[in-house]
């Protein structure tokens, strides 16, 4: 369903995919509760990424890489890197220099969101750059709104559609509030 805000966005500024992240990030920092939701969304994938996390946007590094919003757990560890595209490609720095940046010690994720239409062939260009890169992704899985795959004995390389995460966000807070107190 279109809205007027989201054709506002899509159609009269360069900076969609950031205003979008600053958009996700302002309901995870007001909200632990939201917070939580991704949090739990990421447990998903793997159980260990069901923690407390403190999120934070444009995170430059030395390499050059600015991904857009980034997981820090209570060590300040990088564990989360959400990386938000609508249309545009991915830069050179993605997805290898953002892999690099996860800690390898620890059970990470480097998150790709994207439009429906464009989940298989995100994917298939992520894939692709890793196997150039002689990273090799292991046990990867499907599901209908998202992909991932282990690129370490730790880290994982995923994609999900913006819809489902935020229909996971909204359906998880329906929850905390039919049931106070018990989540």
């Amino acid at each position: 369903m279109k809205t007027l805000f989201g054709h506002i966005i899509m159609n009269f500024t360069s900076q969609a995919e950031n205003l979008a992240t600053e958009g996700l990030n302002y309901i995870i920092s007001s909200s632990a509760d939201a917070k939580m939701s991704i949090s739990r969304f990421l447990g998903m994938i793997d159980p260990e990424m069901e923690k407390n996390l403190y999120f934070k946007t444009q995170d430059y590094g030395e390499d050059g890489s600015i991904p857009d919003l980034v997981g820090l757990d209570d060590e300040g560890s990088r564990t989360c890197i959400i990386e938000s595209k609508f249309w545009a490609g991915l830069t050179e720095n993605q997805p290898i220099n953002y892999l690099k940046r996860l800690d390898s010690e620890k059970t990470s994720i480097l998150l790709f969101l994207v439009p429906s239409r464009r989940l298989q062939s995100i994917w298939l260009e992520l894939k692709n750059r890793c196997q150039e890169a002689g990273i090799i992704l292991d046990k990867e899985i499907r599901g209908k709104s998202y992909i991932n795959a282990k690129v370490s004995e730790k880290n994982y390389l995923a994609v999900t559609d913006w819809n489902s995460l935020l229909a996971f966000i909204e359906a998880q807070l329906d929850i905390m509030i039919k049931l106070p107190g018990q989540i």
